[in-house]
Order: structure tokens, then C-alpha cells, then sequence
């Protein structure tokens, strides 16, 4: 899915009805959407695993890959 990085934000936290602290870096887009007046914007969580491109700022264009559990499990640089 090709969308426009529109703002970037670290996560560390640990839920209070858990030991593990989640860790990794939410991603706010927006992209063209049927049916949607203007652009459709959201927030992807993205998983300390996942490898964050170098270069990667707001205003940048990805492209995100999902796992089959919809989760993204990779980022790519278009511009």
C-alpha cells in the first residue's frame, strides 16, 4: 500500500496489565481513498522487529507490507 508519511512518533510503554514493555514507533498516513472527500489519514503501529528505512521523514512516500495477520512487516522508500 503506496502512502505519504505525515507524522512520526517512538513508542515505549508498559500495559498495565502487563511485564512487557511494547516497544516500537507509530506511523500517521494519509492516502487518496475512494469515496473519502480530501485524504484519508490513519495510525500504523509499526513493531520494533520491522526494519524503519534510513531517511524515512515526514513527507516521505512508502510503500507497507502486511503479514497475514495485517500487521506491517516491511517499508520500503518510493520518494
Amino acid at each position: 500500500m503506496r502512502v505519504k508519511v505525515i507524522g512520526i512518533s517512538k513508542v515505549d510503554f508498559k500495559p498495565k496489565d502487563s511485564d512487557n514493555s511494547i516497544k516500537g514507533t507509530n506511523l500517521f498516513i494519509s492516502q487518496e481513498r475512494e469515496g473519502v472527500q480530501g485524504v484519508f489519514a490513519e495510525k500504523q503501529f509499526i513493531r520494533e522487529a520491522v526494519q524503519i528505512p534510513a531517511g524515512l521523514k515526514v513527507g516521505t512516500i512508502i510503500d507497507l507490507s502486511y503479514n497475514r495477520y495485517g500487521k506491517v512487516d516491511s517499508i520500503n522508500l518510493v520518494s
